[in-house]
C-alpha cells in the first residue's frame, strides 16, 4: 500500500503542476515556470508545453506590434489627406472625403480599442457616473453648434465607462 502511495504520488504530482501552469498560462500568465526534471512522458507534456507557451507570447506580441505598426502608419497619411481635403472647393466633393476620412478614423480606433479590450482581457472598467452630467459636458465641448439638451433627471447616475459612453455621444452628435 505504501509503495503504491509513493507511486501514485510520484505520476500524480508532475501532473498536478502542468495543471496548475497551464490554467495560468490560460489566463495569459506565460510567464509561468514549469519546471522539467523527467524523462518520462510527463517531461517530455512540460517541454512541450513550455515551446508552447514561447510560441504563443510571440505571436502575440508579434500582433500586438504589427497592429499598432499598421494603425500608426495609416494615421500618417490619413492625416495628410485630411488636411488636404481642406483645399478643395467642391463642397460635395469636401463631404465626401470628410466621410470617408471619418469612416477610416473609426476603423482605426476600432483596432486600436480591440487592442486594448484584448489586453484588458475583455473587461470595461465601469464606474457610477452621472450620466446626464456627461452628456452636458460633451455637447459644450461642440462649440459651433447649437444643441439643446434637456432631461426629465437632474442627475442619473449608472454604472459605465465613461470614456466609452463620452465616445458614443460624441459619435452621436457628430
Amino acid at each position: 500500500t505504501v509503495l503504491l502511495y509513493f507511486s501514485l504520488w510520484w505520476i500524480f504530482k508532475p501532473i498536478k503542476k502542468l495543471s496548475q501552469a497551464v490554467e495560468q498560462i490560460s489566463a495569459g500568465n506565460f510567464e509561468v515556470p514549469i519546471e522539467v526534471n523527467r524523462t518520462d512522458e510527463l517531461g517530455n507534456l512540460g517541454d512541450t508545453i513550455n515551446d508552447m507557451k514561447v510560441s504563443i507570447s510571440d505571436m502575440i506580441k508579434a500582433k500586438e506590434a504589427l497592429l499598432i505598426d499598421v494603425s500608426h502608419e495609416l494615421r500618417s497619411p490619413l492625416t495628410r489627406i485630411k488636411l488636404a481635403s481642406e483645399f478643395i472647393e467642391d463642397k460635395d466633393l469636401k463631404n465626401r472625403f470628410r466621410d470617408d476620412i471619418k469612416e477610416l478614423e473609426t476603423m482605426i480606433s476600432g483596432l486600436l480599442d480591440t487592442y486594448r479590450m484584448e489586453h484588458m482581457n475583455g473587461k470595461l472598467e465601469t464606474v457610477p457616473v452621472d450620466i446626464v452630467r456627461l452628456m452636458e459636458s460633451t455637447i459644450a465641448k461642440f462649440e459651433n453648434v447649437k444643441i439643446d439638451f434637456s432631461s426629465e433627471f437632474e442627475a442619473r447616475e449608472v454604472k459605465i465607462n465613461s470614456e466609452k459612453m463620452e465616445t458614443v455621444f460624441r459619435n452621436i452628435i457628430d
